[in-house]
């Protein structure tokens, strides 16, 4: 490749005709002199061209030297300024030169080993001059390099803390949204899961990085869906939960959903695909590489913390629910009662206990089957869960019998409660097998316990157990309540 050398020019200001011709001899092949006849021409350049090396100026122009140095300034470059003196000079000339930080000043008649010299220094200059530019443009290329290193890295460093330190689904996304906007400008986060069921299908559940009644949210919501199709080829499902995310200390975005640029990132962990990352950001906005690579790094980490967190999840579920309803199971509801045990004892609330059984379940095995009698118990659960409150824990106590944990409610108030589900279920319709209608009853048993009382956990569920097989010697069908006596007569036998 061909190199070009820098032109090396020199400006002769004011010179006499035998000062130019001299000049030019002396200079050499290759190294041009640009005459212009006085400062203000200099100055003036409509096409200024390269940095002069060296202005050789008359003693004469010296006198409207005020423009120069603001002219060779627009270079970048500085020159070097030599005065050549006239025939005829004084101390005034002298003089002029200082003033003006004119440091070289050639008598009359010119020598061509001094013009030869200063060219030499003025070629030198400039080449040290470059190579200094050149390694200053370098470093501070270096620096810009380097700090956005460190901004990306600092960035991973504060998400991966956030995310990697917690296995809830939601919390988790909520602290992926917060620490994505000091990567780039995010307007609004959302995040689309492809869920699989024990059967195979697909549900899709949608968490919409806004307020629910924010006037983007549908907007979003529709963004999500369309997105993940292609984030997840080949999948068919069905559109689940809808979950609002806002961060707690977001504002409205600034922008509308519809004029801000989506970015989809696939979250893919195991090679499973798990949904997709939709980020509305600044539609100009170009990510450097190793933002990039920081974005591509969180995110993948954040597929993989979202898979431990549904495995979790479903470890959790099997732990503490039970696998046929879908409600807790018995080790779970026992943790929850001691629990409020201490609750009750601190703050003296009321807690009350139901005992439910199925009667006569044994016949539905019996003369319809296992399947009809599994799908009986799992419409008694949801009987039982649609009957109470959210506060209020409903569970699996083994075979056909289940207990429900009423926290500040007493003994009266959890008797009404169980009479209105007891009622509900007898009216319920039931099918077995060929869609044969079933009618079935159950029976409750109430246990409660005051804030001046002082039953143990094991005693309350004595009390509820107790009152129940009552209830079936009476009947069945019905709701008992354990009296005080009977409370008291269990505590002794025990």
């Amino acid at each position: 490749m061909l190199q070009h050398k820098a032109r090396i020019i020199s400006w002769g200001i004011g010179l006499s005709n035998g000062q130019a011709e001299l000049l030019r001899r002396f200079l050499g092949e290759g190294r041009e002199l640009i005459l212009h006849p006085d400062v203000a021409s200099a100055a003036n350049m409509s096409d200024k061209g390269p940095a002069p090396y060296v202005v050789w100026i008359s003693a004469a122009c010296c006198r409207d030297m005020s423009r120069l140095p603001e002219a060779l300034s627009s270079y970048g470059y500085p020159a070097e300024i030599v005065m050549l003196l006239d025939a005829v000079y004084g101390p005034k000339d002298f003089d002029r030169a200082c003033d003006y930080g004119i440091k070289e000043v050639l008598r009359p008649p010119l020598d061509v080993e001094r013009v030869s010299a200063i060219m030499l220094r003025a070629v030198e200059s400039r080449a040290a001059r470059l190579a200094s530019d050149r390694f200053t443009e370098a470093l501070l290329l270096e620096r810009k390099t380097l700090r956005r290193k460190t901004l990306a890295l600092g960035f991973l460093t504060d998400f991966l803390a956030a995310v990697g330190q917690n296995l809830n689904t939601g919390d988790l996304l909520q602290n992926a949204f917060a620490h994505l906007g000091k990567l780039l400008p995010v307007h609004s986060a959302h995040a689309a899961l492809v869920e699989t069921g024990a059967g195979g299908e697909k549900t899709l559940s949608l968490y919409v990085g806004l307020k629910e009644n924010s006037a983007d949210f549908a907007v979003c919501r529709d963004l999500l869906e369309e997105h993940v199709a292609a984030a997840v080829p080949g999948a068919t499902y069905r559109t689940g939960k809808i979950r609002a995310l806002p961060l707690s200390n977001a504002a409205t975005p600034d922008r509308p959903a519809g004029t801000a640029a989506p970015l989809c990132l696939p979250l893919v962990a195991g090679g499973a695909s798990l949904g997709c990352l939709l980020l509305l950001t600044d539609a100009a906005h170009v990510l450097d590489r190793d933002r990039a690579s920081a974005l591509d790094f969180a995110v993948r980490h954040l597929a993989l913390s979202l898979r431990n967190a549904e495995q979790f999840a479903a470890m959790r579920m099997r732990a503490e629910y039970d696998v046929l309803t879908g409600i807790c199971n018995r080790r779970h509801f026992e943790e929850l009662l001691g629990d409020e045990m201490q609750r009750l004892s601190r703050h003296g609330r009321p807690l009350s206990v139901l005992m439910a059984d199925v009667d006569h379940f044994k016949r539905v095995n019996d003369t319809w089957g296992h399947r009809t009698g599994d799908a009986v118990l799992r419409e008694v659960a949801a009987l039982l869960t649609g009957g109470i409150r959210s506060t209020d824990c409903c569970a699996r106590y083994g075979g056909e019998e289940f207990v429900i944990l009423l926290p500040y409610t007493d003994a009266d108030e959890a008797a009404s409660l169980a009479e209105r589900i007891r009622i509900r279920t007898a009216e319920h319709v039931f099918t077995a097998e060929g869609g044969v209608p079933l009618r079935l009853t159950i029976s409750f048993g109430v246990s409660g316990i005051g804030p001046t009382e002082t039953l143990s956990r094991e005693e309350l569920l004595s009390a509820a157990d107790g009152a129940l097989y009552a209830a079936k010697r009476q009947g069945r069908n019905r709701t008992c309540r354990a009296r005080a006596a009977f409370r008291a007569a269990t505590r002794k036998a025990g």
